[in-house]
């Protein structure tokens, strides 16, 4: 389905990432404190990242990365640390991102070649997308779908992953 929605070849790998939340207790190291609180859902998270194909197929999951991680620095993290996936990756492959990823898009198109795909943002003092906008928004938002049906799996499977401590 994506390769006739974005008009690629046959020979594109498409790609999906995302980073979810998980619960954690809170540690004793301050430092270790520090780097897992969220300031956002005030406890303290690991966060799990998750490269997917769209076909629902694991490419690898990474992590556990601290709360103040961004999705943007944990995936210039991986590719830099993981030499399978940057093999796996070829110049003009697509990557379907959600708007935290808006940070690292240019440098993943000049040092990979990466076309990369994230929602339209509105413009300052636009009050509304244009139809395009709006059309490649949700069609995005509608392959995005399947990196949150696995950690949604994922979390269902293992009660480490769901549960508050």
């Amino acid at each position: 389905m994506v390769k006739t929605l974005f008009d690629l070849r046959d020979d594109q790998l498409t790609i999906i990432a995302n980073g979810t939340y998980c619960s954690c207790q809170k540690s004793t190291n301050n430092m270790i404190q520090r780097k897992l609180y969220s300031g956002h859902k005030k406890r303290p998270l690991v966060k799990p990242f998750v490269v997917t194909t769209t076909t629902g197929k694991i490419i690898d999951i990474y992590g556990n990365y601290g709360a103040t991680d961004n999705d943007a620095s944990i995936m210039e993290d991986v590719l830099n640390r993981d030499k399978n996936l940057k093999e796996l990756i070829l110049k003009n492959d697509l990557a379907i991102f959600d708007r935290a990823f808006k940070d690292c898009i240019l440098r993943l198109k000049k040092k990979y070649g990466l076309i990369s795909k994230i929602p339209t943002c509105l413009k300052d003092g636009e009050k509304q997308m244009t139809c395009k906008e709006a059309n490649e928004t949700r069609l995005i938002t509608k392959n995005r779908y399947v990196v949150e049906v696995i950690n949604g799996i994922l979390k269902q499977q293992f009660k480490a992953l769901r549960e508050t401590p």
